[in-house]
């Protein structure tokens, strides 16, 4: 409910498919498109929990931080208070009492220690537990991020993605809030396109790159957001470059992803030099691109934002 309505079911699936066979993951893995806010997959999910759990099982929630598992529990708790396969109604247990709701928040770290799920699949009685997000420190929105609360839930997309495409020629960049940016290095054509996909509460410029970094430094909580307090400033940034190639210049071939903040996806036809800037403690991967589509519009150089840009509220150490 997050990816545009061009990002069909079968395109996602396919391409979470190769992601895991170039991970070298478990051969018994199983892709379920769901989505905990409109209910979209939890009657397929819940039937093949059932089939492999079975009456007495056990069953585990395992996930990242702000991946989302307390939503996906309370949307299967419902659906199971519902009688697994009635449709939407009130969210009631099987003794006509409100279904326990587990604590859904955007702050890491919601689920603390091992909790038992009672009713989780309607007509089984296996043991289900959620467990505590698995810390993945090089994400923006981990536990050990440097932004605060609300900072952090700005960069978790509430709607659903749209892109912001740049046809970037060699020498600029595309900074991405105060967090990160995106220099084109090289490229076939001396151009190709940025596609950025994050929040809508993320702000962005486009211009060279030769005044990149005081241009991101001096916008800070201005401009560029997050961060949002300008006396805290910016993280320090340091880049890894990457080689992208592509066949097409209409379509985006592979993304450059920045953990916890979004990824670029980059269109190409032959090979150009990308390099991107984050903190060393946030990790930078280059994959297959997810989303290849492009803007209707592409963005023009200077600030971009989708928004308006939110009060600041408290201040923390700074970076």
């Amino acid at each position: 409910d997050l990816l545009p309505r061009v990002a069909r079911d079968q395109r996602i699936r396919s391409w979470a498919n190769r992601q895991i066979r170039s991970l070298d993951l478990l051969e018994d893995v199983t892709v379920k498109l769901v989505s905990a806010a409109v209910g979209k997959g939890i009657p397929d999910l819940a039937a093949t929990l059932q089939r492999k759990v079975g009456q007495y099982g056990h069953l585990w929630v395992f996930g990242a931080q702000n991946a989302g598992k307390s939503s996906l529990i309370n949307a299967l708790r419902k659906y199971s208070a519902e009688g697994g396969d009635r449709g939407a109604g009130g969210s009631r247990g099987r003794e006509g009492g409100p279904v326990r709701q587990l604590t859904e928040a955007s702050l890491p770290g919601t689920t603390i220690g091992f909790v038992r799920l009672d009713e989780l699949l309607a007509g089984s009685r296996c043991k289900a537990f959620d467990t505590p997000g698995l810390l993945h420190r090089y994400q923006y929105t981990s536990t050990f991020s440097p932004l605060t609360y609300q900072e952090i839930g700005m960069l978790l997309p509430k709607r659903r993605l749209k892109p912001r495409t740049y046809r970037v020629p060699v020498g600029y960049t595309v900074s991405i809030g105060g967090l990160a940016r995106v220099d084109l290095i090289s490229a076939p054509g001396s151009s190709a396109y940025f596609t950025l996909w994050c929040s809508d509460e993320v702000t962005t410029h486009f211009g060279k790159t030769e005044n990149a970094e005081a241009r991101q430094a001096a916008s800070v909580g201005d401009k560029l957001v997050p961060p949002l307090d300008s006396e805290v400033g910016m993280p320090n940034l340091v880049s890894s470059d990457f080689l992208v190639e592509g066949r097409d210049w209409k379509r985006s071939s592979e993304d450059i992803a920045i953990a916890g903040l979004g990824w670029v996806a980059v269109g190409v036809s032959g090979e150009c030099e990308v390099r991107a800037w984050a903190p060393k403690s946030v990790l930078l991967c280059q994959r297959d691109a997810l989303m290849p589509d492009y803007a209707k519009d592409f963005e023009r150089p200077g600030f971009g934002m989708m928004l308006p840009v939110a009060p600041k509220k408290g201040r923390r150490a700074k970076w």
